[in-house]
């Protein structure tokens, strides 16, 4: 008896703080049109993690992409990105068929999605999803047989991605935001370029690429949003 007394109190303690935290309005004015600055983030491809030639498991990238997001609503946004991903890699024990590997991997990634935003004060929590689109290239030195084969090729890439995140408000029209995101992305081609020699497999991802990003954000918010309302409409 008391332990189902208490599991009932606590779900609807539970229940009454999630209304509470998504019903409590937020210190600053709800504008429209989000224009974002990626001021960096720090991408991370677990299937490449031993071959990133600055030995860590991950590539970092300053000033690397630029966001716009509409507010349809004070809890609803769309959003469209573009942003440049840019890694070194080196096998230097071997890579595949090869016996040395060395690669720069280059990406242009362009996202569209939906974030569902709650606000609590000046700070703001959100999640969401993302459609991705991959335009990337591949230039390689790869060794076999003791003869240097220069490698490269490009691809196309079509995914998507499950993000969450949160911002703080310094005021109304500027903001800094912390965004972790999850993201898979399947190979739709590969096309070795036209000064390629490539007799053996020298592709750095023959399938699918799967990774992390975290990334800082500053930004500046424009025009005010209109009150909706949300009374009946009387009809005579």
């Amino acid at each position: 008896m008391f332990s189902t007394r208490f599991f009932v109190g606590l779900f609807s303690i539970l229940i009454l703080s999630l209304g509470n935290l998504s019903a409590q309005r937020a210190a600053f004015k709800p504008q429209i049109h989000e224009l974002s600055l990626q001021l960096g983030s720090i991408n991370s491809i677990p299937a490449l993690s031993d071959g990133y030639e600055n030995g860590a498991s991950f590539s970092l990238h300053p000033l690397n992409g630029v966001r716009y997001t509409y507010h349809y609503s004070i809890s609803d946004g769309f959003r469209v990105g573009a942003f440049r991903r840019n890694a070194s890699f080196a096998y230097p024990d071997g890579f595949q068929q090869l016996d040395d590997y060395t690669a720069e991997k280059t990406d242009w990634d362009f996202h569209l999605g939906y974030k569902r935003m709650y606000h609590m004060g000046q700070s703001q929590i959100y999640g969401g999803a993302d459609l991705i689109y991959t335009s990337g290239k591949v230039e390689a030195v790869a060794m076999s047989n003791g003869g240097n084969i220069p490698a490269s090729y490009s691809y196309r890439n079509l995914g998507a991605s499950a993000f969450f995140g949160y911002s703080f408000f310094f005021n109304t029209h500027l903001s800094l935001t912390f965004e972790g995101e999850a993201y898979f992305t399947g190979i739709q081609n590969q096309n070795p370029l036209s000064n390629s020699q490539e007799p053996v497999s020298t592709f750095l991802l023959d399938d699918n690429e799967i990774g992390l990003n975290a990334s800082v954000y500053l930004n500046f918010h424009l025009v005010k949003m209109k009150k909706r309302c949300t009374c009946p409409k009387v009809r005579i």
